[in-house]
């Protein structure tokens, strides 16, 4: 017969087990503050899916930057507009004029969840973001982008960086091809 289980086993154990959670939040930011993280989110996803992340795993994630396709603040934290105006930048900064705008229609195979001006974004925000994450956070060794409908362990990935050179680039993740129909 197996031993029995408390429920709570630390409540049965005592209060003297129970981690000091200002404690681990400092080891934390001295043990990931090698990362720097941007959180890529949207103004439809934001406020539903971010909170939860930011009450557990990106919590001990001293170096966090959140970007959106919409300017916005969540549980303290200030969320980047890094797409509107994006064009009208990258011109300016090449010497460009500008383009006169035109709609674009989703694709007629998308499902309901990706016929949102955020899903459609979604892919514009990668270089801006990763250009504000260098600005913000210079001194880091890592820089990662992580969807607001991703979870991340950060001491595996603390473990796993331990043997990389942070000099070196690397690219970790899923690359996707495109093709127009």
């Amino acid at each position: 017969m197996l031993p029995s289980v408390p429920l709570h086993p630390t409540k049965a154990l005592g209060p003297r087990l129970q981690p000091d959670r200002q404690q681990l939040q400092q080891h934390s930011a001295l043990q990931y503050s090698q990362f720097a993280v941007c959180l890529k989110s949207g103004a439809d996803t934001l406020h539903v899916r971010v909170p939860t992340q930011l009450a557990t795993f990106l919590r001990a994630i001293p170096n966090l930057l959140i970007i959106s396709d919409a300017s916005d603040e969540i549980e303290g934290h200030v969320v980047h507009d890094v797409v509107t105006g994006l064009y009208d930048r990258v011109r300016a900064r090449l010497g460009l004029l500008p383009i006169p705008t035109k709609t674009v229609n989703a694709p007629k195979k998308a499902k309901a969840s990706e016929n949102t001006a955020g899903w459609r974004a979604d892919a514009h925000k990668n270089i801006p973001g990763f250009e504000l994450l260098y600005e913000t956070f210079p001194d880091a060794s890592w820089y990662f982008m992580i969807d607001d409908d991703t979870y991340v362990d950060f001491k595996n990935l603390a473990d796993l960086v331990k043997t990389l050179d942070p000099d070196v680039p690397y690219f970790t993740g899923r690359r996707n091809i495109f093709a127009v129909e």
